[in-house]
Order: C-alpha cells, then sequence, then structure tokens
C-alpha cells in the first residue's frame, strides 16, 4: 500500500509552524511549540484516552514524540506509517498531526479508525494495543 492520502502541502505546514510558534509566543511568551503542544496533547489523551484515533496515521509519530517527552505509552508501531506520515521537525509532525484531527473531527465519527491511506477504497486500520489497553482500563474505573 503506497501511502498517498492524508498528505498535507509541506509549504503550507511550514507556514503553520511559524504562524503556531508566532501566537504561542505572543499569547503564553513561550515559544516551545513543541513542549506546549505535546502538554495539550497529553491532557486529552490522559482524559480521554480513545481521542489517541483522532490523530489517524499521524498517531504512530505523535506516540513516539510524547514517548522522547517522557510521556511513554508502550513499544506498538506501525513504522512505515510513522515514516510516511511524519514532519522534517518534530514541529511539523505536530501541526500535519493537528491539520489531520481538525479534518477528522469535521468528516469522521469520533471514534472512526479506518482509513483509506493510498485512495484505493483499501481500508487501514488504526489500532495501537498499547492505547486499547489503556482504554478497557480507563473504561473499569
Amino acid at each position: 500500500m503506497a501511502y498517498t492520502e492524508f498528505l498535507f502541502d509541506p509549504e503550507t505546514v511550514k507556514n503553520a509552524v511559524e504562524e503556531m510558534t508566532a501566537n504561542l509566543q505572543a499569547s503564553k511568551d513561550t515559544s516551545d511549540f513543541k513542549g506546549h503542544a505535546l502538554n495539550v496533547i497529553k491532557r486529552r489523551l490522559a482524559k480521554e484516552p480513545a481521542r489517541y484515533r483522532d490523530y489517524g496515521p499521524y498517531w504512530w509519530e505523535i506516540k513516539r514524540l510524547l514517548g522522547e517527552d517522557e510521556y511513554y505509552l508502550g513499544s506498538d508501531d506501525d513504522v512505515g506509517v510513522r515514516e510516511t506520515y511524519s514532519g522534517e521537525t518534530p514541529e511539523e509532525s505536530i501541526v500535519k498531526a493537528d491539520m489531520f484531527r481538525d479534518l477528522y473531527l469535521s468528516t469522521f465519527f469520533v471514534g472512526s479508525n479506518q482509513f483509506d491511506l493510498d485512495g484505493s477504497g483499501d481500508v487501514w486500520t488504526l489500532w495501537d494495543d498499547d492505547m486499547e489497553t489503556a482504554i478497557a482500563q480507563s473504561e473499569l474505573m
């Protein structure tokens, strides 16, 4: 499967990183876009682990970045998808994941985890055993 769907224009992504970093500097007096964004994602996932699905194919890179930021969520990974849906920088990866999340929230049912990544109609399923375990555990509480 060649992953061609849900890729965003690199120039649009670079511009969004610059704009979001500037907005963060103006509103929070910090330029640590990566740290701030990962903290937002951590809070979302702590509240509702199933929302990892909001990031679709970008989830695997977000999970890797969270692990680097000492928020380890397990070892399950899809290397091929992660490498395709990563940015040149962590900030670009976060922006791409956020752009996908916006698309997801406007066009998919929340909780959907099946995506056509190559435009062929074949379905790729986002399934992270680590997160699914976290979801099951949160539902028991």
